[in-house]
């Protein structure tokens, strides 16, 4: 592998191209970390809500609240995730003397947002397929 050349700098032009990313990469993590614990925190307050109303203290609502619990719990860690990526282009932008480095690992971090992203919502849409299907068939045995 070829050595990284010793204190490359991106341009001014490309170090604005590199901003213009992690703003959006900012206000994209920013909305999955704030949205996560919303929805997981809508999720718990269906569910109490619908004890409550329904007069009980188990029921079928627990379903509703674990997938929405896990959705938002997947959406807070891709937001972390792409949160430690946009840190590494930040530093590309401020920082002398490393960009490949930090551009290497900046790659490395978006890679790993994107591998453990796809396992995580694939998991998470087996889980809800599977819990969909459980609560239907629960519902068609009590009726």
């Amino acid at each position: 592998m070829a050595e990284n050349p010793a204190g490359y700098e991106f341009s001014d032009q490309q170090n604005q191209v590199l901003e213009t990313l992690i703003a959006r990469m900012n206000l994209f993590s920013w909305a999955l970390l704030v949205v996560g614990p919303l929805v997981a925190g809508a999720g718990f307050y269906a569910d109490v809500l619908l004890r409550v109303t329904a007069g009980s203290s188990s029921g079928p609502f627990v379903p509703a609240f674990l997938m929405t619990f896990l959705v938002g719990g997947v959406l807070a860690m891709l937001g972390l995730w792409l949160r430690r990526s946009m840190r590494e282009f930040r530093d590309i932008v401020t920082t002398k003397g490393s960009d490949v480095d930090h551009l290497m690992q900046a790659l490395v971090q978006l890679r790993l947002f994107f591998q453990y992203g796809g396992v995580l919502a694939w998991t998470l849409a087996v889980i809800v397929i599977s819990m969909i299907g459980f609560y239907l068939r629960a519902h068609e045995l009590l009726a």
